[in-house]
């Protein structure tokens, strides 16, 4: 498999953005208002940064599903985040 990046910022900004672009499509608008509609139930006194922050986690929830997914595009997320621990170490 061709790599997705060529570091982590740009593999990080590559996949959120097809995950938001996914999330954009009739599909992923149902999925989302599912999300709302079941977060307004638990909590009908919601706030807007409430809100926020359960779409952020959701999107980290694909995220990681996408990971785990798919092992080759772990790996290579994996390589990159050595990379610049490795870059931080050495500065």
């Amino acid at each position: 498999m061709d790599r997705i990046a060529k570091n982590s910022h740009e593999f990080l900004q590559k996949v959120s953005n097809a995950i938001i672009e996914s999330l954009n499509t009739s599909a992923g608008q149902e999925i989302t208002d599912e999300l709302l509609g079941n977060a307004l139930k638990e909590n009908p006194g919601m706030t807007v940064k409430e809100w926020n922050r359960i779409k952020e986690g959701f999107v980290v929830f694909i995220f990681s599903e996408f990971l785990d997914e798919f092992p080759d595009v772990k790996a290579e997320f994996s390589e990159h985040i050595y990379n610049d621990l490795r870059a931080k170490e050495e500065s």
